[in-house]
């Protein structure tokens, strides 16, 4: 109790989504939906990557129509 408080003297937030295929649009609308979520005082920064898929995935069973 009698060290040094953690974390940082200033809030801020850091949000970061991977998506399979990101586009400039992705990260438009992440960096509106948080501008609009977050405590007006709150500084904040949007990061969209790539996601990185060590499997690829497999594609769905397909059920024959009769």
């Amino acid at each position: 109790p009698l060290g040094p408080v953690p974390g940082e003297a200033r809030p801020r937030l850091h949000v970061h989504v991977r998506l399979p295929d990101p586009t400039p649009a992705d990260r438009h609308r992440l960096d509106s939906l948080v501008a609009a979520a977050r405590p007006a005082h709150m500084p904040y920064t949007v990061q969209v990557s790539a996601a990185e898929s060590a499997v690829p995935a497999e594609p769905a069973e397909r059920i024959p129509e009769r």
